[in-house]
Order: C-alpha cells, then structure tokens, then sequence
C-alpha cells in the first residue's frame, strides 16, 4: 500500500507545471482583457476630452503659445517610447494582479446568472424543466432565485437519472440542505489527492477553467459598465464643444465596440457556463467513487443519514 502511494504521489510533479500555467494565465487574461478595454474607452475619452480643452484654449487665447494642453502627452508618449520593455512590464504586471482579484472572485455570481439565462431558455421549450435540474426553480421566481454551489437538489437529480451510486455519496437530501457545503466538495478533492493523485489531473483542469471562465465573466461585466460610462461622458465632452463634434465619432466608436464585445461574450459565457460547474460537480464525485473501490475509507467521518449506510465506511 504504501509503495502504491509512493508511485502515485510521483504523478504530482507533472501537475505542478500545468498547474502554474492555469493559475497564471488564468489570472493574466482577465486583466490583460481588461486593461485593452480600459485603454480603448477610458483611454480614447480622456484623449477627447484634452483635445476638446485644447480646443477652448486655442478660442479663447489664441495668442498664448506657452499653453500647449497635450504637452504632458508628448512627455508621456517620449517616456513609453524610451522605457517600451519597462512600460510593457509594467502593464503585463498590473494586468496579472489585477487578474489575481478577478481570478479570486466568487464563481457564485458568474453561475447564477448563467443559470438564469439557461432556466429562461429552457423553460420556452419545456416549462418545467427548473424543477427537473440540480437546482428547482420555475421562470416565476426569478427574483428569489439564488444557485448555490454544490447545489441542493443534486442527490435527487442523480436518483432521476438513474445514478444511485452518486447519489449515495451526497450527504444532503431536499428534506434537509444544513449538510449541503463547499467543504464536502473540498474534502473528496483532497482525499482524492491523497490516494490517487494521478487523478487530480482532470480535476485540476475542470477548477482550471471554471475560474477563468468567472474571471473572464466578472472582467466582461466591468467592461460593460465602464464602456457604457464612456459612451455617455463622450457625449458629455462634446458638448464642450460643438465646432469639434466631428471627432467624437473615434471615441465612441471604441466604447460602443468594446461594449457590444464585451456584452456578446458575456452572453457566450452565461450559456454554458452552469452546466461546467455542474459537470466540474459531477466529476468530482465520480472520480472519488472510483477511487473508493481500491481505498474505502475515501468517505470516512463524512455524516450521511441513517439511510445511506451503504455508503458510510
């Protein structure tokens, strides 16, 4: 036993690699998406704006030519010029920290909304299908509808379907959610490493894209937000001045671009998304299943009901 543990623990090493390529370019994507989008449309509106300044300099002293509204941007463009690799470290670090607070986020917020749109989906073609799923709600209680993570009706979604020796394994029924937790999902991931680490692979790469879709989620709704910010504080500048108005059309042009970019992924990402988390929920528990076969004591000092003893150890 223990050499068979000694072999399988050696499979760790081939995850350690990958492991810090999804976690880092988990983390580098988000924000680098992100920081593009600020420099599209925050970027393009401050430019108008210190052009739209210049413009009213240039009116109203007209003879004064020690004012020079873009001075600090020749500076600055001179700067980036000269310090390229440094500036680009810079926005390559920033993005990855950034991505670090978007990569850390709560995949909660990215699941509910996915499976809001799938639910108002699928109830125009069945419309009782948000009581047939991991979680049941019906299209009139959507306001109420919170999805939580392992989800509360999964026992009898496997029961459904035929799979009792998944739903033997979940600890939680719908007469009773206080045992329904994040932990007990935490838990068989680790035992699973413990006894078979070889297996974590596919687990790892499930986590892997769950956070990065999330991330990914939770940067698109920033975006939107800030885009459509621009959008009207583009209006805004121009109202500066008129004769200029003609320039506006690059500016806003970028923020309505990044927005309906940023809106269309974010509908791309709500579609699936839900049924990730679900499978990523399924994955675990069939693995960790498997690996009960040869170490039976995966599932010990876990607290099933009395009526799951075929599955206490």
């Amino acid at each position: 036993m223990n050499q068979e543990l000694t072999y399988y623990r050696r499979f760790k090493k081939n995850f350690e690699i990958s492991d810090f390529l999804v976690d880092f370019l988990g983390a580098l994507c988000p924000g680098l998406l992100f920081c593009l989008a600020i420099v599209l449309t925050f970027g393009s509106t401050s430019i108008y704006l210190i052009y739209q300044i210049k413009a009213l300099v240039s009116i109203y002293l007209p003879h004064n030519e020690n004012i020079n509204a873009y001075r600090f941007l020749d500076t600055f463009s001179s700067f980036v010029k000269g310090f390229s690799f440094y500036f680009a470290l810079v926005v390559l670090v920033s993005s990855y920290v950034l991505g670090q607070f978007l990569y850390r986020k709560d995949p909660k917020d990215a699941d509910n909304a996915s499976y809001l749109r799938i639910l108002k989906k699928e109830n125009k073609k069945n419309k009782n299908w948000g009581g047939d799923w991991v979680e049941h709600y019906k299209i009139d209680e959507l306001k109420n509808c919170v999805v939580e993570y392992p989800y509360r009706y999964l026992k009898s979604y496997f029961e459904k379907r035929g799979l009792l020796h998944l739903a033997k394994i979940i600890p939680w029924d719908e007469t009773d959610f206080t045992k329904r937790s994040k932990t007990f999902i935490n838990l068989l991931k680790i035992r699973i490493n413990y006894y078979r680490p070889d297996c974590m692979g596919e687990i790892l790469k499930n986590e892997g894209h769950i956070r990065l879709m999330s991330s990914l989620w939770h940067s698109l709704r920033y975006i939107k937000t800030i885009s459509l910010l621009c959008i009207f504080a583009n209006i805004l500048i121009s109202l500066i001045n008129l004769n200029t108005i003609q320039y506006l059309l690059i500016p806003i042009y970028c923020s309505i671009v990044v927005y309906i970019f940023a809106k269309i992924w974010k509908i791309v990402i709500e579609s699936f998304y839900h049924y990730q988390r679900a499978r990523e929920v399924f994955f675990v528990l069939e693995t960790a299943y498997i690996v009960s076969l040869d170490h039976n004591d995966i599932f010990k000092s876990i607290n099933y009901s009395s009526s799951d003893t075929s599955t206490k150890k």
